[in-house]
């Protein structure tokens, strides 16, 4: 009996050094980009992250008190990872400088490179442009006050379906989507809730017609990357 148990032992000992050897994990932190973290040959990703954004300011009054001020204006934790070769991703992402924390909450199932559905809260595309930007890439501590009027944080509750197709150089990236229209947290669970019923319907058609930008480089107002080439993109939702 001991001898059989022994055996066992050493029999899952080396299945598990063998697994261990073919299978490569990894983690890593970067400055501005949190801590990745690889499983079995980068088949599973996950990402840690988030950032905080301050400001302040000073105000003379003509006929009172000089004013000044100092806050936290974002404090973003993020959870986000893919999971089979980025065939399924997620995110969670939190505001803690908001009375309701809750930003983006939504999985998504994703067929090649050309199709995305997403279900749950997200950043809905037929806003304008500035709103498609995440709060990080924006130039100033808050948007302008046209989206801050119009598009509050710009997030909807629904389901989403994003393509990606290319003709020769030329990209073309047709979206539709169907949400609540009314913001984020609209879940109706509570009397306030914003919930007022009914739903949104939204499609948008972006156009490259220079060919892609760098990863990520058409989400912000700057040219973070270096573009060696011209790039545009034209937009209609």
């Amino acid at each position: 009996m001991k001898t059989n148990i022994i055996a066992i032992i050493a029999l899952l000992s080396v299945t598990v050094t063998t697994v261990a050897q073919t299978s490569k994990n990894s983690a890593r932190f970067e400055l501005g980009n949190g801590l990745d973290i690889s499983l079995n040959n980068g088949e599973h990703r996950f990402n840690v992250g988030g950032f905080i954004q301050g400001h302040g300011g000073y105000r003379n009054e003509k006929d009172g008190e000089d004013e000044s001020f100092f806050g936290i204006q974002n404090a973003f934790f993020s959870l986000k990872g893919s999971m089979l070769y980025n065939t399924f991703s997620f995110l969670l992402e939190t505001n803690f400088a908001d009375s309701n924390p809750l930003i983006d909450a939504w999985m998504a199932y994703n067929l090649k490179q050309y199709l995305s559905v997403s279900v749950g809260q997200k950043r809905t595309f037929t806003n304008n442009r500035e709103m498609l930007f995440h709060e990080k890439n924006i130039a100033m501590p808050m948007r302008s006050l046209l989206s801050e009027s119009f598009s509050a944080t710009g997030r909807e509750l629904g389901i989403f379906l994003q393509s990606n197709l290319q003709a020769g150089e030329v990209i073309f990236r047709p979206m539709v989507a169907i949400t609540t229209g009314d913001g984020r947290n609209s879940f109706g669970g509570s009397s306030v809730d914003v919930d007022l019923g009914g739903l949104k319907y939204d499609g948008r058609l972006d156009v490259l017609p220079l060919g892609n930008f760098a990863s990520e480089n058409d989400a912000t107002g700057v040219d973070f990357t270096r573009e060696e080439k011209p790039r545009l993109l034209a937009g209609i939702a």
